[in-house]
C-alpha cells in the first residue's frame, strides 16, 4: 500500500483467493454511513455463491463448445469473441465480486469493473495489481446504464454475464441490464429494498416491481418470485425469455441468477410461467393460483377462504409461479464447492476443469454435503427442493395451529412422505419445508 492508501484509510483484506483494498472502518462491525468507496463485508456469502454460479456457467459453455468441436473439425481455439466469456460487474464498489472473478474464474477471460465512484475504481485497479490480474481487467466510471448498454467502448457488443449489485431496489437498471448481455447470456440480481419486497411497504412495491407482497412467514420467497416476475415482463418487452438457474436470500437481500434468450415465440407465452398466491392471514391456508394471460392483464380479487371460511384470501403477485433452480446446474455449482477446484488454466484447457454429470455425481455422493458449510447446506437441499411450489410452511407455524412444540424437519417429511404427500426442505428458511399437502392436510397427518 502506498501513503494515499493509509491517508484514506484503506487496508489489505483477503477473500476467498483474493487479495482487496477496502477501508478500514467497512471492516469493524459499526460500519460509518460515508467510505471513500464501498465495501459489504458481510455480503461474503453472496460473493462466495456468485463465483460458483459463473464458473459453472462458463464450465457450461466451455463444455458446449467441446461438443461442437468432437463433432465438427470446424471449432479454433483462436480466442475468437464468440468463444470469449466477459463478465460485467455494474456497480463495482471496491472490486470485491468482480476481483474474485478475475482471481478466481480462471475460465472468463475479461472482467468489467465499473462504478460512478472514482475513488472506488483506482482501489480496484490497484488490486488488480496486487492479484497479478490486471491484464484482463477493465475500468469504467460510468452511470450504472450508460456502462451497460455502452457496447461501442468495448471489443465484444455484449457481455456473457453480468451482474447488478445496487444499495435498494434494481428496478431503474433492468431494462439495461437485459440488453446488455448476449442471448443465452447469464445475468445476476440483487435487491436489498427487502421491506418493500417482504410486504412492508406493499404501494412501494406495486410502484417499483408492478406486484404486491404478502408480508407474512414466507415474505422472502414471495419477494423473489415478484422480482422474478418483474424481470420476465421487462424481458418480453425485448424479446427475452428468462430461465432462473439459482436465487437466495440472506439477512437483508435477495437474489437471483437467470439466464436471458432471445425468442419473440417464447415471449408470447413468457406469462404462463406467472401467478398469484392466496393467503389467509386468519387460519395461514395458502394456495398458488395458476395464470393465464387474463389474469395477469386483470389481476385476480379476493375471496372467502375455503379453509376457515370466516377470513379472506389475501392476494400476492403476479409472481414467478414456475421453478426457480435448475437442478442440474445447482448440481454443478455444488461440484464445483466439493472439488475446491483451483485451477489456473485458460478458457481453453483440457478436460480436466469440465464436469460432467458421472464425475458430479460420484464425487458429491462419496463426500456428502458438509452441514457446517453454510454454502454446501444452501445449495444441497436446492438440489431437491420442490420449487415449483411458490411458498413454503414454517415448523414453529405449523405447531402453534396445533398447540404442540415444534418437530423437527426430518420427522415432519418423514411423516409427509408416509402419507403419500411429496414434501422437502427449502434453502430459503432453515426451519421450513415444502409439499403438495394443503394446511389441513398438514396437522391432520402429524397430529
Amino acid at each position: 500500500m502506498d501513503v494515499q492508501d493509509n491517508i484514506l484509510g484503506f487496508v489489505e483484506t483477503q477473500e476467498g483467493e483474493t487479495k482487496l483494498l477496502v477501508p478500514l472502518s467497512s471492516l469493524t462491525d459499526s460500519v460509518p454511513s460515508k467510505n471513500p468507496a464501498f465495501f459489504n463485508r458481510l455480503a461474503k456469502l453472496n460473493r462466495d455463491i456468485s463465483i460458483l454460479a459463473y464458473r459453472a456457467f462458463a464450465l457450461g459453455i466451455l463444455q458446449s463448445k467441446r461438443r461442437q468441436q468432437d463433432s465438427s473439425n470446424t471449432f479454433t481455439r483462436n480466442g475468437s469473441d464468440e468463444y470469449r466469456i466477459e463478465f460485467a460487474d455494474a456497480l463495482s464498489g471496491t472490486g470485491a465480486r468482480a476481483l474474485r472473478v478475475a482471481v478466481e474464474a480462471p475460465e472468463i477471460a475479461e472482467v468489467y469493473m465499473n462504478d460512478i465512484n472514482h475513488v472506488a475504481i483506482e482501489k480496484s485497479k490497484a488490486s488488480a495489481k496486487i492479484n497479478n490480474v490486471i491484464h484482463k481487467c477493465h475500468f469504467s466510471n460510468h452511470d450504472v446504464n450508460k456502462f451497460l448498454v455502452d457496447h461501442e467502448t468495448r471489443r465484444a457488443k455484449r457481455f456473457t454475464i453480468a451482474d447488478l449489485d445496487p444499495f435498494g431496489s434494481p428496478t431503474p437498471y433492468i431494462d439495461s441490464l437485459l440488453r446488455s448481455v448476449r442471448s443465452g447470456g447469464l445475468i445476476s440480481v440483487t435487491a436489498t429494498d427487502t421491506a418493500v419486497l417482504a410486504g412492508v411497504h406493499p404501494k412501494v412495491c406495486l410502484r417499483k416491481y408492478f406486484g404486491m407482497p404478502i408480508n407474512n412467514g414466507f415474505s422472502n420467497e414471495t419477494g423473489i418470485r415478484i422480482l422474478l416476475s418483474l424481470i420476465s415482463k421487462e424481458a418480453a418487452r425485448f424479446e427475452f425469455v428468462i430461465k432462473p438457474l439459482f436465487v437466495h436470500a440472506n439477512m437483508h437481500y435477495l437474489r437471483v441468477y437467470l439466464i436471458v434468450e432471445r425468442s419473440s415465440s417464447k415471449a408470447n407465452t413468457s406469462y404462463k410461467n406467472l401467478g398469484f398466491i392466496q393467503y389467509c392471514f386468519k387460519c395461514g391456508d395458502r394456495k398458488a393460483v395458476t395464470s393465464n394471460s387474463n389474469a395477469v392483464q386483470a389481476g385476480i380479487t379476493a375471496e372467502q377462504c375455503k379453509r376457515c371460511t370466516d377470513g379472506l384470501y389475501t392476494v400476492g403477485g403476479p409472481v414467478w409461479s414456475s421453478n426457480i433452480f435448475d437442478k442440474e446446474f445447482v448440481k454443478n455449482m455444488s461440484a464445483l464447492k466439493l472439488m475446491n477446484l483451483k485451477s489456473k488454466t485458460t478458457s481453453h484447457s483440457k478436460d480436466k476443469t469440465i464436469l460432467n454429470n458421472s464425475q458430479i455425481y460420484s464425487e458429491t455422493n462419496s463426500q456428502g454435503s458438509f452441514r457446517n458449510d453454510p454454502v454446501q447446506r444452501i445449495l444441497s437441499i436446492a438440489k431437491t427442493e420442490l420449487d415449483s411450489i411458490p411458498y413454503y410452511f414454517r415448523s414453529d407455524e405449523i405447531s402453534s395451529y396445533m398447540r404442540l412444540n415444534p418437530l423437527p424437519i426430518a420427522s415432519i417429511l418423514e411423516k409427509l412422505n408416509s402419507a403419500g404427500f411429496d414434501s422437502s426442505r427449502t434453502s430459503l428458511n432453515p426451519t421450513a419445508f415444502k409439499t403438495n399437502a394443503n394446511l389441513s392436510e398438514i396437522i391432520e397427518v402429524l397430529r
